[in-house]
């Protein structure tokens, strides 16, 4: 059996972030100017197995984290939340020939878009 265990972390701080509205792409209004910080982290560990000489099995674990802050010109879009995730994963890989490998996999993911669209207030 084989173990790996890993983790990541991000920070970004976004110091403008706007909408505006343009007329042949210059800018003539603001419609809403945000500045976002948002922390992210995961942590993940998996187990590889040789189930016989040509499959092997892959079994892990991913838990993820965010937290956000936002602070808008227009007070309803400013705030800040979290939120984490635990996503299993799964894999087969049976090599059938030399220099060939065929899986078959199963897992959740998360994914983070713009948390402005996630403040409630």
């Amino acid at each position: 059996m084989i173990w790996r265990f890993g983790a990541d972390a991000r920070w970004d701080r976004i110091g403008k972030v706007g909408l505006y509205r343009t007329v042949a792409g210059e800018v003539v209004s603001t419609v809403r100017e945000d500045r976002v910080d948002e922390a992210s982290g995961g942590l993940f560990g998996e187990a590889s197995v040789r189930l016989a000489p040509a499959l092997r099995a892959i079994l892990g674990l991913r838990a993820d984290a965010i937290t956000y802050h936002v602070r808008s010109d227009n007070a309803a879009n400013s705030g800040s939340g979290s939120a984490a995730i635990v996503t299993p994963k799964a894999a087969l890989a049976w090599q059938p020939g030399r220099g060939l490998e065929i899986y078959a996999n199963y897992g959740e993911g998360y994914h983070s878009n713009d948390v402005r669209g996630g403040i409630r207030g």
